[in-house]
């Protein structure tokens, strides 16, 4: 189950054990098996020396179109772990996705024009942040 970043995952997986093991219609048997709990991340506000490199590269590379972001929903409880170990570090989740993409869907490709896009961006914005 995907969960909002705020939402403790551990108490969430008590929860479910407790609402699909109890009260079971029908005398049914109920295994429940993984337990992993992994808590989602949310991208906090980037500090403008960052914000301003992305603003820059997607101007440069993106034929003069600003950033554009979007929270999807999705959990990834490995870049919650990073925030975790290095609280003052910015974290940025980046994807590939440009037209006709259908990520994690049975006809999933990449665009290789937006793939030399993004490399660009980042290589920009890393000899941008130097002095940082």
């Amino acid at each position: 189950m995907r969960l909002s970043p705020v939402f403790d995952a551990h108490h969430a997986n008590e929860l479910m054990v407790e609402k699909l093991s109890k009260d079971v219609p029908y005398n049914a048997k109920v295994t429940l098996k993984g337990g992993h709990a992994g808590s989602g991340w949310q991208q906090r506000q980037l500090e403008d020396w960052l914000q301003g490199g992305f603003d820059e590269a997607s101007n440069k590379y993106f034929n003069g179109l600003t950033l554009g972001t979007f929270g999807e929903g999705g959990s990834i409880p490995f870049l919650k772990e990073l925030e975790k170990k290095y609280p003052e570090t910015q974290i940025v989740a980046l994807g590939v996705c440009g037209p006709e993409s259908n990520i994690h869907g049975p006809n999933e490709k990449i665009n290789l024009v937006y793939v030399r896009k993004i490399i660009k961006t980042l290589a920009y914005i890393i000899s941008k942040s130097g002095n940082q």
